[in-house]
């Protein structure tokens, strides 16, 4: 006859939340003193700080090797960044009229400060009177600058119904300075120094002569025949030109890199 299992003691029986019982389902579960349990957890919280005590102490060290090691970043120089600003002026834009009791306009104009980089004149014109190349005015256009700038043009001529004429010429250049060592502005200011240029200061003067007006002719056989005060021909008493003049000039902007 089989031995039948026994039953478990009613007086030791202990009752236990059903969250613990299913927590504990599939795994052995033995009875141990409370003593017991601290002991073991004391011995696992000492072997925790022991790991962690010696991974600080290699820490440690490894940050004290680091000191004595590790290159050191070089050290970046303080600057300033120099730009050359450019700029603009202009002079005059002024209407001019040649005839033959006033054959000459004389314009001086005079370029103050220094820093000049370049100057640009032009001037346009249209014949209201003619409409023919023939019929065209007949004018000359001279330019003398300052000493030192080395412009001089000679007179030239121009026989054109309409025309648009635009020079420039250069001065002196931008400094090629672009940064310096400092470490504030006025030290910045000190290393760069006078950086002015003189070049194209001074008076220029621009001469307009007109040397003929040409009428418009509806018969143009008797052009060389007869003066433009017949009914063939229209006179014209007058030229009209438009002049513009300017120059650029440069001016030092500091800017801390730092």
């Amino acid at each position: 006859m089989a031995d039948e299992p026994k039953k478990p003691d009613p007086s030791k029986i202990v009752a236990m939340p059903l969250d613990r019982a299913r927590r504990a389902r599939g795994e052995g579960v033995v009875a141990m003193p409370r003593s017991k349990v601290a002991s073991l957890r004391a011995f696992r919280r000492i072997r925790a700080d022991r790991f962690f005590g010696a991974l600080g102490a290699l820490l440690v060290i490894l940050g004290v090797l680091l000191i004595f090691v590790w290159e050191k970043p070089p050290d970046i120089p303080k600057t300033f960044s120099i730009e050359w600003t450019p700029s603009t002026t202009s002079l005059t834009t002024e209407a001019l009229s040649l005839t033959t009791a006033q054959p000459t306009k004389a314009i001086p104009l005079t370029v103050p400060g220094p820093n000049v980089t370049a100057v640009t004149f032009w001037f346009s014109w249209k014949d209201d009177v003619g409409n023919e190349g023939s019929e065209a005015d007949e004018f000359s256009f001279e330019v003398k600058g300052p000493s030192g700038a080395n412009l001089t043009l000679p007179a030239e001529k121009h026989i054109l119904l309409q025309g648009n004429i635009s020079r420039t010429y250069l001065m002196s250049g931008v400094p090629e300075l672009s940064s310096v060592p400092a470490k504030t502005e006025s030290e910045a200011r000190a290393k760069v120094g006078d950086q002015t240029n003189q070049t194209g200061i001074g008076t220029y003067e621009f001469t307009f002569r007109l040397i003929s007006l040409n009428g418009d002719w509806t018969d143009n056989s008797l052009r060389d025949r007869a003066p433009c005060n017949s009914p063939y021909c229209t006179p014209d008493n007058e030229h009209k030109m438009t002049f513009h003049f300017e120059f650029a000039t440069y001016s030092a902007t500091y800017k801390r890199n730092f």
